[in-house]
């Protein structure tokens, strides 16, 4: 019998409060916890933490490994699908059509067919990964506030490049003097 928990090694777990446990097609055996997701080294008897490659630190709840190999995890701040042989990650939450970005732990299943489910305080989610697409929409940016040497610019100031404030400024022109 082994027990296995975190200490100020940086090839311990990354947190006591383990979540889920998978094995990958390769063998490797995956940690979702509260602080992380963590991989066992075997032989080593040691942890490779995948916190910082998540550049999202935090409670993992949840994690499948889908058809083309990517590691699914829920979380907390949505769904996140990352490459373990590139380090690739790509991000899903309520502005990619999530129904919430909160997920439970161990709530996560692969099916026969490939399909994804995760549970959360919504219902689930379900869908085929190779599915998914980008969403087409535009960003858009707006200027709030317009400083020149730290003073903000405030319309028909004598000094301001302002007519209007600024949501109705189609155009403003700087002047390098």
């Amino acid at each position: 019998l082994l027990h296995y928990s975190h200490n100020q090694q940086r090839t311990s777990l990354s947190g006591n409060s383990v979540n889920m446990v998978m094995e990958d097609r390769h063998g490797y055996i995956w940690i979702a916890s509260e602080s992380g997701l963590d991989r066992y080294v075997e032989g080593s008897e040691t942890f490779q933490r995948f916190g910082e490659q998540l550049n999202r630190p935090g409670s993992i709840k949840s994690i499948v490994q889908g058809p083309a190999g990517r590691l699914w995890l829920g979380s907390l701040k949505g769904l996140i699908s990352f490459n373990p042989t590139t380090g690739t990650v790509r991000y899903f939450d309520m502005n990619d059509g999530l129904p919430t970005n909160d997920f439970f732990q161990k709530a996560a299943l692969k099916t026969k067919t490939g399909e994804l489910y995760f549970g959360s305080p919504k219902g689930f989610t379900h869908f085929e990964p190779a599915e998914l697409r980008d969403l087409q929409t535009p960003s858009y940016f707006y200027f709030t506030d317009f400083s020149v040497f730290n003073e903000e610019q405030s319309p028909n100031s004598s000094t301001s490049s302002l007519s209007k404030v600024l949501p109705f400024t189609e155009k403003l022109e700087i002047r390098p003097d």
